[in-house]
């Protein structure tokens, strides 16, 4: 796992959706220099599943940590810290 822990993400509203979450990793993917190939198994596993697989494979393949200004109901509480100044 990457370590990019003192980037942040805020997941609450549109910012949360999957097709956003997917676009912010392919970029970052790019960034890190990623490979093609590798980019698209890690695509793959994010897409295989729900949306807190979808989340648990972003931050196990970016180390981004994922914030919201409120509690999110669909959203397990451990993927997620809640910071309010955002």
């Amino acid at each position: 796992m990457v370590t990019n822990s003192m980037f942040k993400l805020d997941i609450s509203g549109p910012k949360g959706n999957a097709f956003v979450i997917l676009g912010n990793a392919k970029d970052i993917m790019k960034k890190m220099a990623f490979s093609e190939d590798n980019q698209d198994k890690a695509m793959s596993r994010m897409i295989a599943s729900d949306y807190n697989s979808l989340l648990r494979e972003f931050v196990k393949l970016t180390g981004v940590q994922l914030v919201s200004p409120h509690e999110l109901d669909s959203v397990d509480p451990e993927l997620y810290t809640i910071d309010e100044e955002l």
